[in-house]
Protein backbone atom coordinates (compact mmCIF):
# COMPACT_ATOMS: atom_id res chain seq x y z
CA UNK A 1 0.00 0.00 0.00
CA UNK A 2 1.06 3.35 -0.83
CA UNK A 3 -1.35 5.99 1.46
CA UNK A 4 -4.69 5.31 3.13
CA UNK A 5 -6.81 7.05 4.12
CA UNK A 6 -7.64 9.33 0.96
CA UNK A 7 -11.80 10.00 0.75
CA UNK A 8 -13.22 9.02 -2.52
CA UNK A 9 -9.72 9.09 -4.99
CA UNK A 10 -10.69 9.88 -8.29
CA UNK A 11 -7.58 10.86 -10.15
CA UNK A 12 -3.15 10.37 -9.67
CA UNK A 13 -0.71 12.11 -11.77
CA UNK A 14 2.81 12.53 -12.31
CA UNK A 15 5.37 15.67 -12.80
CA UNK A 16 8.79 15.89 -14.39
CA UNK A 17 10.36 15.18 -10.96
CA UNK A 18 8.20 11.65 -10.37
CA UNK A 19 6.60 13.36 -7.47
CA UNK A 20 2.86 11.73 -7.26
CA UNK A 21 -0.22 13.53 -6.89
CA UNK A 22 -3.99 12.35 -6.31
CA UNK A 23 -7.22 13.60 -6.11
CA UNK A 24 -9.99 13.67 -3.45
CA UNK A 25 -13.13 13.72 -5.10
CA UNK A 26 -14.95 15.49 -2.03
CA UNK A 27 -18.15 14.61 -3.42
CA UNK A 28 -20.39 10.91 -3.42
CA UNK A 29 -24.01 11.05 -4.53
CA UNK A 30 -25.60 11.60 -0.45
CA UNK A 31 -21.94 12.66 1.00
CA UNK A 32 -21.67 16.53 0.60
CA UNK A 33 -19.35 17.18 3.38
CA UNK A 34 -15.86 15.07 2.23
CA UNK A 35 -13.21 17.58 1.19
CA UNK A 36 -12.72 18.38 -2.14
CA UNK A 37 -8.65 18.49 -2.29
CA UNK A 38 -5.84 17.54 -4.32
CA UNK A 39 -2.39 16.44 -2.75
CA UNK A 40 0.77 16.11 -3.18
CA UNK A 41 2.36 12.62 -1.83
CA UNK A 42 6.27 13.74 -0.25
CA UNK A 43 8.29 11.53 1.97
CA UNK A 44 8.50 11.72 5.72
CA UNK A 45 11.84 11.71 7.58
CA UNK A 46 11.74 7.55 7.92
CA UNK A 47 11.01 7.27 4.02
CA UNK A 48 6.91 6.53 4.44
CA UNK A 49 4.60 8.80 2.05
CA UNK A 50 2.33 11.27 3.99
CA UNK A 51 -0.21 13.39 2.25
CA UNK A 52 0.38 17.08 2.06
CA UNK A 53 -2.59 19.05 0.43
CA UNK A 54 -1.63 21.75 -1.98
CA UNK A 55 -5.24 23.02 -2.33
CA UNK A 56 -8.72 21.96 -1.22
CA UNK A 57 -10.55 25.18 -2.50
CA UNK A 58 -12.47 22.97 -5.00
CA UNK A 59 -15.76 22.33 -5.75
CA UNK A 60 -16.55 18.67 -5.58
CA UNK A 61 -16.60 16.30 -7.48
CA UNK A 62 -12.82 16.28 -8.00
CA UNK A 63 -13.19 14.23 -11.55
CA UNK A 64 -9.47 14.13 -12.57
CA UNK A 65 -5.81 16.20 -12.25
CA UNK A 66 -3.74 16.30 -15.06
CA UNK A 67 0.36 17.11 -15.01
CA UNK A 68 1.12 19.52 -18.48
CA UNK A 69 4.66 21.52 -18.71
CA UNK A 70 5.24 22.25 -15.19
CA UNK A 71 1.58 22.63 -14.02
CA UNK A 72 -1.23 21.27 -12.79
CA UNK A 73 -4.53 21.46 -14.40
CA UNK A 74 -7.87 20.27 -12.07
CA UNK A 75 -11.22 19.21 -13.88
CA UNK A 76 -13.79 19.67 -10.80
CA UNK A 77 -17.58 20.52 -10.67
CA UNK A 78 -18.53 22.62 -13.65
CA UNK A 79 -14.65 24.29 -14.03
CA UNK A 80 -11.41 23.49 -15.39
CA UNK A 81 -8.63 25.10 -13.08
CA UNK A 82 -4.61 25.43 -13.08
CA UNK A 83 -3.12 25.01 -9.64
CA UNK A 84 0.13 27.75 -9.26
CA UNK A 85 1.77 28.69 -6.50
CA UNK A 86 -0.96 26.98 -4.13
CA UNK A 87 -3.72 29.09 -5.95
CA UNK A 88 -6.70 27.95 -7.76
CA UNK A 89 -7.47 30.23 -10.68
CA UNK A 90 -9.90 29.20 -13.37
CA UNK A 91 -9.76 28.70 -16.81
CA UNK A 92 -13.33 27.84 -18.09
CA UNK A 93 -16.46 27.95 -15.55
CA UNK A 94 -20.17 28.30 -16.09
CA UNK A 95 -20.09 24.12 -17.32
CA UNK A 96 -23.28 22.66 -16.95
CA UNK A 97 -22.21 20.16 -14.12
CA UNK A 98 -25.57 19.83 -11.48
CA UNK A 99 -26.79 16.86 -12.52
CA UNK A 100 -25.53 12.58 -12.91
CA UNK A 101 -22.48 13.49 -14.22
CA UNK A 102 -20.13 16.19 -14.39
CA UNK A 103 -17.09 17.98 -16.48
CA UNK A 104 -14.39 15.20 -16.25
CA UNK A 105 -11.10 13.63 -17.81
CA UNK A 106 -8.43 15.98 -19.05
CA UNK A 107 -5.89 15.60 -22.04
CA UNK A 108 -3.65 17.40 -23.97
CA UNK A 109 -3.82 17.00 -27.76
CA UNK A 110 -0.78 16.99 -30.02
CA UNK A 111 -1.64 20.09 -30.89
CA UNK A 112 -0.55 21.27 -27.77
CA UNK A 113 -4.60 22.43 -26.42
CA UNK A 114 -6.44 20.63 -23.13
CA UNK A 115 -9.14 19.22 -24.43
CA UNK A 116 -11.67 17.82 -21.48
CA UNK A 117 -15.22 15.58 -21.21
CA UNK A 118 -18.68 17.01 -20.44
CA UNK A 119 -21.16 15.01 -19.19
CA UNK A 120 -24.91 15.30 -19.70
CA UNK A 121 -27.83 16.17 -16.48
CA UNK A 122 -29.49 12.37 -16.80
CA UNK A 123 -28.76 9.27 -17.77
CA UNK A 124 -32.17 8.77 -20.25
CA UNK A 125 -32.53 12.72 -21.42
CA UNK A 126 -35.52 12.81 -18.80
CA UNK A 127 -35.24 14.11 -15.38
CA UNK A 128 -36.97 11.60 -13.28
CA UNK A 129 -37.20 10.22 -9.79
CA UNK A 130 -33.49 8.66 -9.90
CA UNK A 131 -32.07 12.37 -9.96
CA UNK A 132 -34.40 13.30 -6.57
CA UNK A 133 -32.82 9.89 -5.11
CA UNK A 134 -29.19 10.87 -6.30
CA UNK A 135 -29.93 14.13 -4.54
CA UNK A 136 -29.35 16.72 -6.90
CA UNK A 137 -32.88 17.38 -8.87
CA UNK A 138 -34.51 19.08 -5.09
CA UNK A 139 -31.25 21.22 -4.97
CA UNK A 140 -31.23 21.71 -8.79
CA UNK A 141 -34.96 21.61 -10.27
CA UNK A 142 -34.11 24.16 -13.06
CA UNK A 143 -31.31 21.40 -14.67
CA UNK A 144 -32.36 19.36 -17.25
CA UNK A 145 -31.02 18.34 -20.58
CA UNK A 146 -30.71 19.76 -23.64
CA UNK A 147 -31.20 18.07 -26.81
CA UNK A 148 -28.69 18.59 -30.09
CA UNK A 149 -31.66 18.58 -32.05
CA UNK A 150 -35.69 17.50 -32.31
CA UNK A 151 -36.04 13.88 -31.96
CA UNK A 152 -39.01 11.73 -32.09
CA UNK A 153 -39.32 8.94 -29.30
CA UNK A 154 -40.14 5.42 -31.33
CA UNK A 155 -40.23 3.32 -28.30
CA UNK A 156 -41.20 5.27 -25.07
CA UNK A 157 -43.49 7.81 -25.32
CA UNK A 158 -43.38 10.33 -21.80
CA UNK A 159 -46.72 12.42 -23.01
CA UNK A 160 -47.91 13.90 -19.13
CA UNK A 161 -45.36 16.00 -17.73
CA UNK A 162 -46.21 16.48 -14.09
CA UNK A 163 -44.08 19.78 -12.69
CA UNK A 164 -44.75 20.87 -9.31
CA UNK A 165 -42.08 21.18 -7.03
CA UNK A 166 -43.35 19.63 -4.23
CA UNK A 167 -43.02 16.18 -4.70
CA UNK A 168 -39.86 14.34 -6.41
CA UNK A 169 -42.97 12.44 -7.40
CA UNK A 170 -44.31 15.27 -9.80
CA UNK A 171 -41.55 16.27 -10.81
CA UNK A 172 -40.52 14.57 -13.63
CA UNK A 173 -39.97 16.81 -16.40
CA UNK A 174 -38.64 20.25 -16.37
CA UNK A 175 -41.65 22.28 -17.63
CA UNK A 176 -40.51 24.25 -20.99
CA UNK A 177 -39.20 20.71 -22.43
CA UNK A 178 -40.67 20.10 -25.03
CA UNK A 179 -41.82 16.06 -25.78
CA UNK A 180 -42.89 14.11 -28.51
CA UNK A 181 -44.98 11.45 -29.50
CA UNK A 182 -43.69 8.20 -30.91
CA UNK A 183 -44.52 7.68 -34.85
CA UNK A 184 -44.50 5.81 -37.78
CA UNK A 185 -41.02 6.07 -39.50
CA UNK A 186 -42.46 8.20 -42.74
CA UNK A 187 -43.88 10.83 -40.61
CA UNK A 188 -42.59 14.01 -39.15
CA UNK A 189 -42.91 14.72 -35.71
CA UNK A 190 -45.12 17.61 -34.27
CA UNK A 191 -43.36 18.84 -31.05
CA UNK A 192 -46.16 18.99 -28.14
CA UNK A 193 -45.38 21.13 -25.20
CA UNK A 194 -44.57 19.77 -22.09
CA UNK A 195 -48.34 21.70 -20.65
CA UNK A 196 -50.17 19.40 -23.10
Amino acid sequence: MVISGLVYPTAITFDEAGRIYVAEAGYSYGDEIAPARVSVLVSDSEGDLRRKVLTDQLFGPVTDILWHAGRMYVSHRGRISVLQNGKIRDLVTGLPSWGDHFNGQMAVGADGKLYFGQGTATNSGVVGLDNFHFGWLAKYPQVHDIPAGTFASRRWCFRKPIRSHSSPRKKAFWPRLRLFTPLPHNRRPEPQSAAS
